[in-house]
């Protein structure tokens, strides 16, 4: 379970590299320098983030800080920072309230409307609703149909974040896209039978409806019926048990977070000034050998049972954060960046990589927290 090693561990912070000296802030007065920025950096509002500070960020403005002060060229020192830990520690310091999208769920005896995705732009209200249907229908069915719900839901309100509904609340919708299927596989796997739009007399309808391939506009409603629905649902289909996905899944997840933890350890040493960046890349030649390997591994896994769905889309993402170090410091990829922008997308991968462990951890809770069967079978 990733809940077991995420977060846990030890990190070791220490003021000044061997060869150098600790000093003082301000030089007259008998404060540590380290320990002022050290206070600093564990009171500072801007880097709270969801509530939280994580131990990344505190370090990182730790060395912001030592950098500009050393920049005056008198008592240099640079902090090292160690640690074991798989990912990062998030410290609780604020009460945080997240924010709790607006859930539109309709069951009629044509259709379902399983879920509402807002895509807002600016001033411009636009949904996407995905859309189970229980019968085949022809076009003018699901002309029909679609028309029904844009009268559902076009006075609706689903937003992403409070910011959107500052900024939208009470207008009416001005664009629906629906996307139709036929059970739950199709919408949480993204196969659609046909894809619907429709758009208020605001909008550009000649730009959104266009002329695609297989589609036509009936009663000012774009239509389009995918021909390769089937072709990508025999895809999709389900090729191994649940637990055993589930074992080989955690298997190359654990894998290549082992591999992603001997790589940071390497890129700290490099950070800390104790080897040189020519070191770095031969010292992590056979890692990231390992992590491409690794990575094709899980994203050759066979299509993920509907359950576990979610779960394995974020290992996918992870193992793909991960398998972006190798390009950071890869022999080959040498000469694509100059070493202070391999160094500042290092650290942003760095950052999310702890991030999506976070999101794993969610994901694999809400997995164990399932019931066994899906409510929503194909009619």
């Amino acid at each position: 379970m990733v809940e077991e090693f995420a977060g846990a561990g030890y990190a070791v912070m220490a003021s000044c590299g061997a060869s150098e000296n600790s000093t003082f802030y301000p030089p007259e007065n008998r404060i540590s320098l380290y320990t002022h920025f050290l206070c600093d950096a564990l009171t500072a509002d801007f880097i709270i983030k969801k509530g939280k500070k994580s131990l990344e960020e505190i370090n990182e403005l730790i060395i912001r800080m030592t950098d500009i002060w050393n920049q005056k060229g008198d008592k240099i020192q640079h902090p090292v920072f160690r640690s074991n830990i798989t990912g990062t520690i998030y410290f609780p310091v604020r009460k945080y309230t997240p924010y709790e999208k607006q859930h539109i769920y309709k069951d009629t005896e044509e259709y379902i409307i399983y879920e509402i995705v807002p895509f807002h732009q600016s001033l411009q209200k636009r949904y996407i609703a995905k859309v189970i249907l229980k019968y085949h229908f022809v076009e003018s069915d699901i002309v029909r149909i679609t028309k029904s719900i844009v009268d559902d839901i076009k006075y609706s309100n689903v937003y992403k974040n409070a910011e959107q509904e500052q900024r939208l609340n009470g207008l009416s919708v001005n664009m629906i896209r629906c996307h139709m299927g036929y059970d739950e596989q199709d919408m949480v796997k993204c196969n659609f039978a046909w894809i619907t739009i429709w758009v208020d007399d605001t909008m550009d309808k000649n730009n959104w409806y266009g002329n695609k391939k297989n589609s036509e506009i009936i009663d000012g409603i774009f239509v389009e019926k995918h021909i390769s629905y089937n072709v990508l649902r025999m895809l999709n289909q389900q090729t191994v048990p649940q637990e055993e996905y589930i074992k080989q899944a955690k298997q190359y997840l654990n894998e290549i977070i082992g591999c992603a933890n001997q790589f940071i350890a390497q890129y700290r040493e490099y950070s800390n000034g104790i080897i040189s960046e020519n070191k770095l890349v031969d010292n992590v030649k056979t890692l990231n050998k390992q992590i491409i390997s690794l990575y094709f591994k899980i994203t050759d896994l066979p299509s993920a049972p509907l359950r576990c769905n979610s779960w394995s889309e974020a290992i996918q993402q992870i193992a793909a954060t991960i398998h972006d170090f190798t390009l950071f410091y890869g022999q080959k990829t040498m000469d694509t960046w100059s070493k202070e922008n391999r160094n500042y997308l290092m650290k942003a991968t760095l950052k999310r990589y702890q991030q999506e462990l976070e999101l794993l951890k969610q994901k694999e809770k809400e997995l164990c927290e399932l019931p066994k069967k899906s409510p929503l079978n194909k009619f």
